[in-house]
């Protein structure tokens, strides 16, 4: 009989034994798969921490150049030096043309009469410089064109490029 109680003992044993081992196996199934979600729920908590970096920062981006462009326009329709200083830039880059017309915002018209002697001084085909008027100019911008082309100073348009350098394009979006 001692066998059957050792037989019974080894038995109890046994079974314990892989009851345990069931029981850790399937703990570590859970264990696992909770493990898993917790490093996905992670990754989608950074996730959405990027988005949300991405996003405030570009807000700020857009204030920011929303303020420099009105600052920028309030300072070129106040101060009649930036249309002087645009048009100098401008020329300078038109190079020694004979022939050029330079387009302003209407406003700026007795800006640009003022300046005129000491434009003609420098830039010699100011003598004969047709002005245009053009009221899709930025007060303190201007357009010199000639029979080369034309050089676009006005205050939107170097607005624009110098945010286009300065922030690069946004990749699109995957679906």
């Amino acid at each position: 009989m001692p066998r059957v109680i050792g037989g019974h003992s080894e038995g109890l044993a046994d079974g314990s034994e892989q009851g345990r081992r069931l029981a850790v196996d399937n703990h570590a199934r859970e264990l696992e798969s909770a493990v898993a979600a917790l490093h996905d729920a992670a990754a989608r908590l950074v996730q959405a921490q990027q988005y949300v970096r991405a996003q405030a920062t570009r807000e700020m981006v857009d204030l920011a150049i929303a303020l420099a462009r009105r600052i920028t326009k309030r300072q070129a329709a106040v101060d009649p030096q930036v249309l002087v200083a645009n048009l100098k830039d401008a020329l300078a880059l038109a190079g020694r043309d004979k022939q050029v017309r330079i387009a302003i915002h209407p406003s700026q018209k007795a800006v640009l009469s003022t300046a005129m002697p000491h434009l003609k001084l420098e830039w010699p085909a100011m003598e004969t410089a047709q002005i245009l008027e053009d009221g899709s100019l930025s007060p303190g911008g201007c357009r010199v064109y000639t029979d080369h082309g034309s050089i676009d100073a006005d205050i939107e348009s170097q607005l624009t490029r110098v945010i286009d350098n300065l922030i690069p394009p946004q990749p699109p979006e995957v679906a």
